[in-house]
């Protein structure tokens, strides 16, 4: 099923769902996807889906980024990086011996949880310690190779840094902007993302750019700790949305 297929109303629907979560997305920096595929799934088949997400997130990372990159500990990245490096063996390897419902519960119950308790605890326990770093990063490799999922591990590690909102988003948008450019291009090497992939995406980039928009406005009227309160609750409303959606899909 391809997306220029669609009827003009359905095309205009799914713009509009853009357009909404790219204002929020924009704001706290994560979970365009999660938000997203559950709408695109609608209209459209599960491949088309995933690389229309991986189009969108780029763009939107990538000017969220633009805006913020100064500030960026390059150092935590480059540890982030080497993590997420180590952990993407043992995500492929639980493919073959784990369900997939069962590996998306137990994210989902893990990142609520420790939403939850970072809400009752302000110290960190990985604040500016680089092996913490690499841990977190070869922990969010392992759900995004297994099933796609793990931006929420790096949101609550960034929550627990305390860094300021310029901070945190600049840290986030920095490293999706990379994973994505990576596999965008690994996807195109095997044919997996063409020229229809890139022509369905188009047509959700100017609802994209809106909302981006929007949200560098919203940023300026936010202090850090509504900045802080809104990351929370979308951590904790976006995990247990996934997780109500596998429970009734293993049902």
């Amino acid at each position: 099923m391809g997306l220029l297929e669609e009827t003009a109303i359905n095309i205009v629907i799914l713009q509009c769902v853009v357009l909404a979560v790219s204002t929020i997305v924009g704001v706290v920096a994560f979970g365009f996807a999660m938000a997203m595929t559950p709408f695109f799934l609608l209209f459209l088949d599960a491949k088309m889906v995933v690389e229309i997400n991986l189009i969108l997130t780029f763009v939107l990372f990538t000017l969220i980024f633009s805006r913020s990159g100064r500030h960026v500990d390059v150092k935590l990245m480059k540890m982030l990086l080497l993590g997420g490096l180590i952990g993407i063996g043992p995500g492929v390897t639980l493919i073959y011996f784990v369900e997939e419902t069962v590996l998306r519960i137990l994210l989902i119950v893990v990142v609520v949880a420790t939403a939850v308790f970072a809400t009752r605890n302000q110290q960190s326990s990985f604040k500016n310690q680089r092996q913490g770093t690499v841990i977190v990063g070869a922990i969010f490799a392992v759900f995004k190779a297994s099933m796609a999922l793990g931006g929420p591990i790096l949101a609550i590690f960034a929550l627990k840094q305390r860094w300021s909102s310029r901070e945190t988003r600049a840290f986030l948008s920095c490293f999706f902007m990379v994973i994505d450019a990576v596999i965008i291009i690994c996807h195109s090497l095997v044919g997996m993302l063409g020229v229809n992939e890139l022509k369905a995406s188009l047509l959700f980039i100017p609802p994209l750019l809106m909302g981006t928009y929007i949200s560098s406005l919203i940023v300026r009227l936010i202090n850090e700790r509504i900045f802080r309160r809104l990351m929370l609750v979308a951590l904790i409303l976006s995990s247990f949305t996934v997780l109500f959606r596998e429970l009734i899909a293993y049902g």
